[in-house]
């Protein structure tokens, strides 16, 4: 919980950082969907620069007779170059807690950082498409089935492919 909380602090930190800039300028946002390993997510993609994104992310994983997960990600993107049509490679870095919550017991809380390298493919400034290849470390909770090394370390690797519209 204490990271959850760390986490929406330092976002609400960036963002406040963002729109306190003595320069008037427009903040670029927009609206990306994700599938990744067999699971969806939402993210809402800032333009910093014209040549960096930064990810608040979203996913839900569904719900059953047991409970629910979701995990609250947040990502940095440098692109090679700045934001115009055809294909830009960039590197990324983020930082993920997932968490499952029983109907009964207590809630498990895992935590996944990834470095990844991908494309996105512009097709206009507005609208893109994207592939990334990451290698994360994750540290599991005690009880936590999700990266098969309950209460350790794991390492792995993961392929994400997003779709992009900003507005």
């Amino acid at each position: 919980m204490k990271i959850k909380l760390l986490l929406i602090i330092a976002l609400v930190f960036t963002l406040q950082s963002t729109f306190a800039q003595t320069k008037e300028t427009k903040l670029e946002y927009g609206l990306a969907a994700s599938i990744q390993s067999g699971q969806s997510e939402v993210s809402l993609p800032l333009w910093l620069k014209s040549n960096i994104q930064l990810l608040p992310s979203l996913a839900f994983f569904g719900t059953n007779d047991n409970g629910f997960e979701y995990a609250l990600g947040l990502k940095a993107k440098k692109f090679k170059n700045e934001r115009s049509t055809g294909l830009n490679p960039y590197s990324a870095a983020g930082l993920t807690l997932y968490q499952i919550v029983p109907k009964n017991g207590d809630s498990l809380v895992d935590i996944a950082l990834d470095l990844g390298i991908g494309a996105d493919y512009f097709f206009t400034k507005n609208v893109a498409l994207g592939v990334e290849a990451q290698f994360y470390i994750a540290s599991s909770d005690d009880l936590s089935p999700r990266f098969g090394n309950p209460g350790g370390f794991s390492f792995g690797t993961a392929t994400q492919a997003s779709i992009y519209i900003f507005f």
